[in-house]
């Protein structure tokens, strides 16, 4: 409400008079284009907008462009504006600070124009974006992590014996394996189970035999300490530093091989029948040529 004085100029009795009429008048004061913002949006205050604008882009972006998954938030839920208020408490103190970093300090919470509309809506859709890019970049790398971790741990077809030995290394079960015969392709044969098999498991991992085959290239000194390593069942990791100094780029004392073209196989259960009665036995198996 605002108080207007009119001034007044009559006759009374013939002569001149003249005085002051208080009137008050309702005027609607508000940044141009404000309220319609807000009422399309729903917000129900300017000091809102921030938190409402990070949570909505970044669950807009989320859904509709990457991942691409549907998320439990509903937009306006209470779990909805316990963030947005969140986010616009904290950004109402900072607002100030960043402002003032390219331009003169503005402090919304004593006064604003447009041109902090302008500031907050534009802010609060970068921060969104960072935060989604940050969340995406984030899980492919824990994707890269995790793929990473399953080539040094999970068996290939494509493996060369040297890649198996390194996965027996990771397992921990050095290169005295369990032996096994499995019908694969219509054929049968002595395999060994390159990765431990638990209980319920219905496809098992197994690999023939790897042949090493000295090369002329190869000393007594080397020959001499791989064999004393082959006694050596138990540790696997020094099994391959060992074949790795006798192999390129070093020199070429040592080649290794599976036995018969064979590689490692993933099969079903049913088709691997474990011999527990045979022991353990090394997978390694030493061949002159």
């Amino acid at each position: 409400m605002i108080p207007l004085e009119v001034g007044i100029a009559h006759q009374k009795w013939g002569r001149p008079a003249s005085g002051s009429l208080i009137v008050t008048q309702r005027l609607k004061v508000g940044v141009l284009g404000e309220s319609d913002i807000l009422k399309l949006l729903g917000v129900p205050s300017f000091l809102l907008l921030p938190g409402f604008l990070m949570v909505a882009s970044f669950l807009a972006l989320w859904v509709r462009v990457r991942p691409r998954k549907a998320v439990q938030l509903e937009v306006k839920s209470l779990e909805f504006w316990v963030i947005a208020i969140t986010l616009s408490l904290l950004t109402a103190p900072l607002y100030p600070k960043i402002t003032g970093v390219w331009a003169t300090s503005r402090n919304y919470l004593v006064a604003y124009g447009l041109r902090d509309i302008f500031y907050v809506w534009m802010g609060s859709i970068v921060v969104a974006v960072l935060a989604w890019v940050v969340m995406i970049e984030g899980m492919e790398l824990r994707a890269w992590m995790r793929e990473v971790q399953r080539r040094r741990t999970v068996p290939s077809e494509e493996d060369e014996p040297i890649d198996i030995l390194r996965k027996l290394a990771v397992h921990g079960m050095g290169f005295a394996l369990k032996q096994a015969d499995s019908q694969v392709s219509g054929m049968s044969g002595r395999y060994f189970l390159v990765v431990p098999v638990t209980e319920g498991q219905t496809e098992v991992w197994v690999a023939p035999p790897i042949i090493m085959e000295w090369t002329n290239q190869a000393n007594e000194a080397y020959r001499r300490r791989l064999t004393e390593q082959l006694n050596k069942v138990e540790d696997a990791a020094g099994m391959v530093t060992c074949i790795e100094e006798g192999q390129p780029p070093n020199r070429e004392m040592i080649v290794l091989r599976w036995k018969s073209g064979g590689h490692p196989m993933k099969v079903d259960r049913t088709k691997v029948t474990i011999r527990d009665d045979l022991g353990a036995a090394r997978i390694l198996q030493e061949e002159d040529i």
